[in-house]
């Protein structure tokens, strides 16, 4: 038996990832909670990535059996998994599909696209529950950042 160590890098990239971010932030100013500067955001959530770096480092793995290289006659073989890739790859080009469609195509549009390519991340998704979720989601996001707290947000496209 041996101890799983499998979420150490996990943890340690948090973390420093976390502090990364955290120096880059304390360069702007944070205002109050009322009125946030451009800093406060970008502030918090680096902590909290680096808290929550530190509580997946805090996690003991549990004991580890391992695993016979000869699978019993008639057992059937793990099949192998897709990898990080695909998930890697959609989270990605959503992040940046956000970045250069906010401005342009609106928070509709844009949270709707985000939260499709998103879930192409997940090898089993389908499309009909995906595209409600991501209509749901962009109008819920439009309704709450728009109308309820007055952002100064693009509702329709501007191709000009």
């Amino acid at each position: 038996m041996h101890r799983d160590r499998t979420w150490l890098p996990l943890g340690i990239g948090c973390v420093t990832f976390g502090a990364a971010a955290l120096a880059i932030a304390t360069a702007y100013p944070y205002g109050t909670v009322t009125a946030m500067g451009p800093g406060f955001v970008p502030t918090a959530i680096s902590i909290l990535l680096m808290v929550f770096g530190a509580v997946i480092l805090a996690r003991r793995g549990g004991d580890v059996q391992a695993e016979a290289h000869d699978p019993a006659p008639g057992a059937e073989l793990a099949q192998p998994s897709e990898g990080p890739w695909r998930a890697m790859l959609a989270i990605g080009a959503a992040i940046v599909i956000f970045g250069l469609g906010i401005g342009r195509l609106g928070l509709p549009i844009t949270a709707f696209l985000v939260v499709m390519l998103s879930g192409f991340a997940m090898p089993q998704g389908r499309l009909v529950p995906l595209t409600i979720l991501a209509a749901v989601l962009a109008i819920g996001a439009s309704l709450l950042f728009i109308g309820g707290l007055g952002l100064n947000l693009k509702v329709w496209p501007q191709f000009s």
